[in-house]
């Protein structure tokens, strides 16, 4: 269960962040790499490839700055987690009901940053014009082959 929610939640906030990566040359980094410098980097990639008008780089741009500061809360629970499940691995017993109570401390968190994505996700596809969504699916849709190849 608590595998389930983390995967729901790895699916949720993959999805956005590929949507704002979509013209990155390199595929799996991850979280880490979503700073507010190429965030940035990206919403201006973005719009130019989406050819956004004004008032779309302006919502653009907020979605961005909101995304920017709940991804470094997200990289603080991720360390929380890696450094218990390393501290673990290290010790001689693997405390796995220590580790379960971090995970379900976390759910919470988790859950509520599953919700905020989306919502941005949904902010950010209600702005654009159906040309650009399309626009938006095929760059999506290219980075997963490319990122997915056997």
């Amino acid at each position: 269960m608590i595998l389930g929610r983390v995967l729901m939640f790895i699916a949720g906030a993959g999805l956005i962040a590929m949507s704002l990566g979509a013209c990155r040359r390199h595929c799996g980094h991850g979280f880490g790499q979503l700073n507010e410098k190429h965030l940035t980097y990206m919403s201006k990639k973005l719009a130019s490839k989406l050819d956004l008008d004004d008032a779309q780089k302006a919502k653009l741009e907020t979605i961005k700055t909101e995304l920017a500061a709940k991804l470094g809360g997200m990289k603080t629970m991720r360390k929380d987690v890696q450094l218990e499940l390393v501290s673990q691995l290290k010790a001689d017993k693997f405390d796995d009901q220590k580790v379960n109570k971090l995970f379900e401390s976390k759910e919470k968190d988790w859950a509520e940053t599953r919700k905020f994505m989306t919502a941005k996700m949904a902010e950010f596809h209600a702005l654009l014009k159906p040309e650009q969504r399309k626009k938006l699916a095929d760059l999506i849709e290219d980075r997963v082959k490319a990122c997915n190849k056997d």
